[in-house]
């Protein structure tokens, strides 16, 4: 990998290293990151002086410096994704890929199977539910056989 230190890469866009600078801070603001030295000094890669054109390009065609540096931010993330992407297919296989597809498939059925039965269980203990509140309704209510003879009771002491 080609590495360019920030007089390299301002001399070759034909910019000031002051403007390079601060288009690299407005960068890493907005979540790219460049390498850096011991010192804490950024280099640069191909990668990176390819994102700077970039917003130099943008900047020229009349799209203001802040979206111009978010495109390029949202861009390089896509790319990096990708990377990652190609990095695992070429790291694992595609057999191994495929057999992690099948794994994920396979839990998806198998949740949507769980979420069937927790709904049938929480259908059963709504049924059950019912059933204890009108049993229980049942037992407060009075019986109309005991009323019927407590006033009959009562008829014969008052005599009503």
């Amino acid at each position: 990998m080609q590495v360019y230190s920030g007089t390299d890469v301002a001399n070759h866009l034909k910019i000031k290293p002051t403007t390079l600078r601060k288009y690299c801070a407005l960068l890493e603001e907005a979540g790219y990151t460049f390498s850096r030295n011991d010192q804490g000094h950024r280099y640069y890669s191909d990668k990176d002086v390819m994102a700077l054109r970039s917003v130099l390009k943008a900047k020229r065609s009349g799209i203001t410096l802040k979206e111009a540096v978010h495109g390029v931010v949202h861009q390089s993330e896509e790319i990096t994704t990708i990377d990652d992407t190609q990095n695992e297919k070429e790291r694992y296989g595609s057999d191994t890929m495929n057999e992690l597809k099948t794994l994920i498939q396979q839990q998806g059925d198998m949740m949507a199977k769980q979420t069937e039965v927790i709904q049938s269980l929480s259908h059963q203990i709504e049924q059950q539910q019912e059933q204890i509140n009108q049993l229980s309704q049942r037992l407060e209510a009075p019986d109309d056989h005991e009323q019927s003879e407590e006033k009959s009771i009562w008829q014969r002491l008052f005599k009503k």
